[in-house]
């Protein structure tokens, strides 16, 4: 079997004509050497065998001079091909120099569809393809907290529980714990706002990161009483204050009231636990004085070799048991939840939006693909004589398809050229739109891998459009070919080219469908009325120091001073503070638990917890919250007197439906367990986004609160331009404390508008790639049509001068175009209905089958179709039958 497969494969490789030679010629050398020694007087077997022994083993002379041989047919034929390559790529060259116009059309169109495709892959491979920037990453989970009795997915771990899960698991290498804020730094220079994240000392340990400068802190060194306090510092937080100096390494600063030494910095893609983080400094996470009710930490571990998170689920869920024992008022009802980082940091939303976009371009390269495929067609038809006389001469047919295809390589190597530059102003384009919740932008970059991926991108889809073409070029028979002349129609080339016009149709729409349901979707939003006023009201933060504000009444004092200061700008209506601002996710948002008069008593681990914020009097009027009962707070509210709660109506109707809240109580379990009256119910807010429901909301009085924040909100609404308001509003943060000035400050409507930045963003990129579609979509009906013309230049002569009218033959021709599209219409409607499931998580209000988008887009393409067909149409109509019958 073995031999027969060999001697199949000696065939195959080597042919007989190249064995039969080597034989020959070794017979030839051998058989001389026996008549030399016959001649001598040898007998005729002796000197046999003394050729074969003074020659040697022929065996393997024969195996050798037949490699020898094989190889130098292989070079010859590699020669010969190389040959015919170039030959044939110099041939393309020159014939689109004939013909530049149909070159141009052709590289510009191929270019688009790389480029775009290209510039969308390369986002999505840096963002939800590529490791992330630690050591394993695969090992890294983040550890969250969860109470599903209390409809709670997901929330911030406390110090204490972590502290317990780092020493009693036995499924992690190691756990890190952080928390973020703003602090004021001060180094000499300007003071200036930054983003601070306090880290355990153990955290770029547990990740396997390193300071691309300097080095980074580490548990050991913390544990170190004699160690300077160290810091870490982010790259653009160096090269923007620090000019980039080396010399910042050691350097001293000031972060409110402590004093820390710049140990290193951070490479730029370091952006743990946001992208904004300015410094990171150690914090003692386990310091016993913290409260378990307090959770305020995200948790990150490193998982043991050969663990999986669910395994370290289970690990941290008896760990959370025996605390809920221990600690019920505070852990009862709660478990743990693990996450591996990658799927924290991208997300499911993230991945849909980028395969999302992957597919649509997808379908652009699908339709440049088509239109191209439609002008080589048109080309082909135009070159049926030269393939015939080339055939007639001896070209083979798979010599004819070689240079055929060689032509499309060379279009797609050239559009590939140019779609590389498109793609790198595509990416710099698409991280420059920064939609908030999309990460890992900052990593964005057109590398070897973009460049491979284009130049895979074109050779594929230089062979989809150049395969059809080429073998519609030498499928007809020489005779025929030639007796046709240039005139025949080639029914199966128009069959061809009117389904790839259908396809084209059928996938505009489906991109046309999706674009509309997220545009759709977009105006839901935007009519979605948030519950609060946006225009004329700005906002601001500020950042005090607990050393220099260490008590609830210093923190009063600075903000009472800040309000009325800012209620004094000119043009300003009402000024307010608050914890966190409506769809703000820098402000400081957490739930408390409850116990509501009328309602029964439960341990403190069972009840119930909602929404707690803190706001001085004036914040409802300077957001516009309307109050639909009761009354909102006043400089009466204060520390020694009643404590007094505003809730809004959710809240209100969650806790006595259909009775008068105001009087009511409740008992808010944090500092002390003290009873609060309901004196106000203020109108619901979307506070975490206009495509999310009111949650319930209690606000406590800026006086009154049992622990007021050093980090809070400021709400302006004002009359006129905004930018005096802007910079009144820094001069008084000035004047009451230099070394804590306001920063970030903007408007309430930009921070809506950063809500539906994603949506924004999805929506503009994939109706860019529809509008592109449709374009597209209607060049190649036109060029589809016109061709038809072209071609039936003497049926159409013919027909007039048997007298059919003008309006006939115009209704004839837009009529055919008509039933092309409608059959893509109807295919595309089917493939939509199917597609559009995709992006059902990214539609408010707006189903996936809406009927109004389908029949929309639907008229939307037969209308372009239309549009697109009636130049060549009335061409047709207006033809001289004269000169259409005298046509070749």
């Amino acid at each position: 079997m073995r031999k027969g497969m060999r001697e199949r494969i000696t065939r195959v490789v080597r042919p007989r004509a190249l064995v039969a030679e080597v034989d020959e010629e070794l017979d030839f050398h051998l058989r001389g050497r026996v008549d030399e020694l016959m001649e001598e007087g040898w007998s005729e077997e002796d000197a046999r065998a003394e050729a074969l022994r003074s020659f040697g083993d022929p065996e393997r002379y024969r195996v050798q001079c037949r490699a020898i041989a094989h190889d130098r047919i292989v070079r010859e034929r590699r020669g010969e091909v190389m040959g015919n390559v170039w030959q044939d790529v110099r041939f393309a060259v020159r014939g689109f120099r004939r013909n530049p116009g149909f070159a141009l059309v052709a590289v510009m169109t191929l270019a688009l569809g790389i480029g775009a495709t290209t510039a969308v892959f390369t986002v999505a491979k840096n963002v939800i393809l590529d490791p992330l920037p630690f050591e394993e990453p695969e090992d890294l989970v983040m550890v969250w907290e969860q109470n599903t009795a209390q409809s709670i997915p997901r929330d911030n771990p406390s110090p204490p529980n972590y502290t317990d899960w780092r020493y009693q698991n036995r499924t992690f290498v190691d756990l890190a714990a952080m928390r973020d804020g703003s602090m004021t730094l001060t180094d000499g220079e300007q003071p200036e706002v930054v983003q601070v994240a306090y880290l355990s000392p153990n955290t770029f340990e547990v990740l396997g990161v390193d300071a691309r400068r300097g080095r980074v802190f580490t548990e050991a060194e913390e544990a170190d009483a004699d160690s300077p306090a160290l810091a870490v510092i982010s790259d653009g937080l160096w090269r923007r204050r620090y000019g980039g100096d080396p010399a910042t390494i050691g350097r001293t600063v000031r972060l409110n009231e402590f004093v820390l030494e710049v140990a290193g910095v951070m490479p730029p893609s370091f952006t743990v636990p946001r992208r904004d983080i300015d410094i990171w400094v150690p914090s003692d996470h386990e310091n016993p004085n913290h409260h378990r009710q307090t959770r305020n930490l995200r948790v990150i571990g490193r998982l043991a070799a050969g663990v999986t998170p669910a395994a370290a689920k289970s690990d941290l869920d008896v760990l959370q048991r025996r605390i809920a024992e221990s600690f019920p008022e505070a852990n009862e009802g709660w478990s743990v939840l693990v996450v591996p980082v990658m799927d924290e940091v991208v997300g499911a939303g993230t991945r849909t939006v980028f395969l999302l976009l992957l597919g649509a371009v997808a379908f652009v390269l699908l339709i440049v693909s088509a239109n191209v495929a439609n002008l080589l067609l048109g080309r082909s038809s135009a070159r049926r004589t030269e393939m015939s006389v080339r055939a007639a001469l001896g070209a083979s047919r798979r010599r004819m398809v070689s240079q055929l295809l060689t032509e499309s390589l060379v279009l797609g190597l050239a559009g590939a050229l140019l779609g590389v530059g498109i793609a790198w102003a595509g990416v710099r384009l698409l991280v420059s739109f920064d939609p908030r919740g999309l990460p890992r932008l900052e990593e964005v970059s057109v590398e070897g891998t973009s460049l491979l991926f284009a130049l895979g991108v074109s050779l594929l889809t230089a062979l989809v459009f150049g395969m059809a073409p080429a073998m519609h070029a030498v499928r007809s028979s020489v005779a025929r070919a030639l007796e046709g002349g240039s005139r025949g129609r080639g029914a199966g080339s128009e069959r061809t080219r009117s389904a790839l016009v259908m396809a084209e149709v059928a996938v505009s729409l489906v991109l046309l469908v999706g674009a509309g349901l997220l545009l759709r979707s977009l105006a839901a939003l935007g009519s979605v009325e948030p519950g609060f006023d946006t225009e004329g009201v700005t906002v601001a933060r500020v950042s005090l120091g607990s050393a220099d504000y260490p008590q609830n009444e210093d923190r009063v004092v600075y903000f009472e001073d800040m309000l009325r200061r800012l209620r004094e700008i000119p043009g300003v209506r009402a000024a307010g503070l608050t914890s966190t601002l409506p769809m703000d996710p820098a402000g400081i948002d957490f739930d408390l638990p409850y116990l509501a008069e009328g309602h029964p008593a439960r341990s403190e681990g069972e009840l119930p917890q909602t929404d707690y914020r803190i706001a001085s009097p004036g914040y409802f009027e300077a957001v516009g919250m309307d109050v639909v009962r009761g009354r909102t707070f006043t400089d009466l509210d204060r520390a020694e007197t009643r404590r007094v709660l505003v809730i809004n109506e959710v809240f209100a109707d969650q806790l006595w439906p259909g009775e008068d809240p105001l009087g009511k109580t409740v008992t808010i379990y944090y500092v002390e367990n003290t009873p609060w009256e309901v004196v106000g119910v203020v109108a619901d807010t979307r506070h975490r986004g206009l495509g999310v429901d009111a949650p319930a909301q209690m606000f406590v009085p800026m006086a009154q609160a049992e622990m007021l924040f050093t980090y809070m909100h400021f709400a302006v609404q004002s009359v006129g331009p905004v930018a005096p308001v802007v910079e009144a509003m820094r001069r008084a943060g000035v004047e009451v404390d230099s070394k804590y000035p306001l920063y970030a400050l903007s408007t309430l409507e930009a921070k809506v508008a950063a809500t539906t930045q994603r949506d924004r963003f999805v929506a503009t990129l994939l109706g860019a790639f529809a509008l592109l579609a449709l374009t597209l979509a209607a060049v190649g009906i036109h060029g589809v049509v016109a061709h038809q013309v072209a071609c039936r230049t003497r049926e159409i002569g013919l027909r007039m001068a048997l007298g059919a009218n003008r309006g006939a033959l115009l209704r004839h021709v837009l009529g055919r175009t008509m039933l092309m599209a409608g059959a893509g219409v109807v295919l595309g409607a089917g493939a939509a209905a199917l597609a559009t499931r995709t992006v059902r998580g990214l539609l408010f209000s707006v189903s996936p089958l809406d009927p109004v988008t389908f029949l929309g887009v639907g008229l939307l393409l037969m209308g372009v179709a239309c549009l697109a067909a009636v130049v060549p149409a009335l061409r047709a109509a207006h033809m001289d039958p004269a000169g259409a019958l005298r046509s070749d």
